[in-house]
């Protein structure tokens, strides 16, 4: 589906990575597919209609730490039409049910501050573990 979700790639970007919009917008589909051939990434979707309009991809990896299976999140977006009713809730549920399938024993969801995702993973029953801090490099005038 890699042609149709780069529309639903570009509205996640536009509405929740403005601090990145100095860098470029250049997915690497080749390697999510090389990835998910690796049995490394899975990506879910939801569609209304026919209509992709949502997505969750995760990583899958073994902590160093504890030597069980993670499940990282690199996306999760629903488009604003589609966050209605109890569709994020039951489009989470379903992407934990499946982690749990594969033999994931936690999952790691990162937030952004622009939106409310973070109080409904809580309410989800998700944890606030961590404060992640971002700093865009400036390529000019580097010098060692």
């Amino acid at each position: 589906i890699q042609e149709e979700i780069k529309l639903l790639h570009r509205a996640h970007w536009d509405e929740t990575e403005e601090h990145r919009h100095r860098l470029p917008f250049d997915p690497d589909y080749a390697t999510f597919a090389r990835y998910e051939r690796a049995g490394r990434y899975v990506l879910f979707t939801v569609r209304k209609e026919n209509r992709l309009c949502g997505n969750c991809a995760m990583y899958l990896d073994r902590s160093t730490h504890t030597q069980t299976l993670l499940a990282t999140e690199d996306t999760l977006y629903l488009l604003p039409w589609v966050r209605t009713g109890r569709v994020a809730r039951c489009f989470v549920g379903y992407v934990e049910n499946a982690m749990r399938l594969f033999g994931a024993s936690e999952i790691h969801i990162t937030v952004k501050t622009v939106n409310k995702a973070g109080i409904f993973l809580r309410m989800l029953g998700y944890s606030h573990v961590e404060n992640g801090l971002i700093k865009i490099l400036e390529t000019e005038n580097v010098q060692f």
